[in-house]
């Protein structure tokens, strides 16, 4: 019983990764300008978000803001990935059960529960720098290919 009902919640609960979304109390992207053609992009995902799956968010975020600014392209000037690694506990459950004879009754308590998980919520930050036209010598992406290849790829 135990065993069934823990697949069922790891079905239930593996569509709740972290969403491209802003950022909100299950995480997110968010942004800071730090020059006219610079900016951090950075994307926290929750215990059920890959790795690829944030580091995709933060592209496609950095992507949507080279386009919002104007620009065409966009290179990768930093790009960090931070696991913040903690721990959940489940909550422990106790089952009694009583047996009574006559005058004497026999309680059994069994419990249950109480297991610890390591979560790990990804967390990745870009420093991106924007271009009008495609920069030479630097490894640079054209926003609207990624943008579109992205948004392919999670049906966005």
């Amino acid at each position: 019983m135990k065993s069934k009902l823990l697949i069922l919640v790891a079905v239930l609960l593996g569509g709740c990764a972290t969403g491209y979304q802003e950022k909100g109390h299950s995480g997110g992207y968010s942004q800071t300008r730090l020059d006219k053609n610079v900016f951090k992009v950075n994307f926290k995902g929750n215990g059920y978000t890959s790795r690829e799956k944030a580091d995709d968010f933060a592209m496609m975020r950095a992507a949507e803001l080279t386009l919002e600014s104007g620009y065409q392209y966009f290179s990768i000037a930093e790009s960090s990935y931070d696991p913040r690694k903690t721990s959940m506990s489940s909550p422990v459950y106790a089952t009694t059960n009583v047996n009574s004879y006559g005058n004497n009754s026999q309680s059994t308590t069994v419990l249950s529960g109480g297991e610890t998980y390591d979560v790990s919520r990804p967390e990745i930050t870009k420093l991106i720098i924007c271009y009008s036209e495609k920069p030479n010598n630097i490894l640079s992406f054209e926003a609207k290919y990624v943008l579109d290849s992205l948004k392919g790829k999670y049906k966005k």
